[in-house]
């Protein structure tokens, strides 16, 4: 999961990032969790100390704060452009698809899959 904020500063040891993340994103993570922001070229990994509960609407669309703290890193500064990555699962086989090309039927999320026989079928993806 990747998502854009801008760099706030707490005090002179830590620095947050505060972003926001939709629900099916907020219920993937747990306090605790690494993260890492990148701000090109400067990177670091820190933790999330907290996950908002409160939700605030932007366009009808739902979205829950989200707060990364990283240690001091020279060259961060408030107020630059930071992207957040939190690996919230790692699976060691599967396939890489275009979001794109995902379809929601029922509960799963489905993608069409071309056979070695140059027919189609419909494979349900698990999460």
């Amino acid at each position: 999961m990747s998502t854009g904020a801008t760099l706030k500063t707490l005090d002179s040891r830590q620095r947050n990032v505060r972003f926001p993340v939709s629900q099916a994103q907020r219920n993937l993570l747990r306090v605790g969790q690494p993260a890492k922001v990148t701000a090109t070229p400067i990177s670091a990994v820190g933790r999330i100390p907290s996950v908002g509960y409160a939700a605030s609407s932007s366009g009808g669309l739902a979205t829950f704060p989200v707060v990364v703290s990283l240690p001091a890193v020279s060259g961060l500064r408030p107020g630059m452009a930071v992207q957040a990555t939190i690996n919230v699962k790692q699976v060691t086989r599967g396939y890489v698809v275009p979001l794109e090309a995902l379809h929601q039927q029922g509960p799963h999320a489905t993608i069409w899959v071309r056979t070695q026989r140059d027919t189609w079928r419909l494979v349900s993806m698990c999460w």
